[in-house]
C-alpha cells in the first residue's frame, strides 16, 4: 500500500493535468506494487527553500511496506527522479526523495 506524497511550490497550473495518476502508475511500475493499492497526494502552491532559493523544487515522500532497501533506493531514485523531472520540469538537483519503510502493524486500507 505505498502512498506518496509531493509538495512543491509550483503553482496549480503549473502542474500537469492528470499528475497524479501518472504518479500513481510510475510507483506502481517502478516498486512493482499493485496501482488498486497506490495513494497518490499532491500539494503545490507551498512555500518551500531549498539551497537558500525558492525557485521550483519538490519533495516526494513514498511510505511502503517492503519495498526499500540501501540497494534497491539508488536506481529507485533515478528513476523517480526522470519521471519528476520530466512531468513538472522541477530540475533533478532540486527534489528531495525520501523513502519510509512501513511495517505490517503500522498501516492498513480499511474496508
Amino acid at each position: 500500500m505505498p502512498v506518496c506524497y509531493v509538495k512543491t511550490n509550483l503553482k496549480e497550473s503549473e502542474v500537469p493535468e492528470g499528475f497524479e495518476g501518472r504518479l500513481a502508475e510510475a510507483i506502481s511500475s517502478i516498486l512493482k506494487k499493485e496501482i488498486k493499492y497506490i495513494f497518490a497526494v499532491v500539494e503545490y502552491g507551498l512555500r518551500m527553500s531549498n539551497a537558500e532559493s525558492t525557485s521550483p523544487t519538490c519533495v516526494v515522500q513514498i511510505h511502503s511496506k517492503a519495498a526499500f532497501d540501501a540497494e534497491k533506493n539508488p536506481e529507485y531514485t533515478r528513476q523517480f527522479n526522470e519521471f519528476i523531472k520530466k512531468e513538472l520540469g522541477v530540475p533533478g538537483d532540486r527534489i528531495v526523495f525520501l523513502y519510509c519503510p512501513v511495517e505490517d502493524h503500522n498501516g492498513a486500507i480499511g474496508n
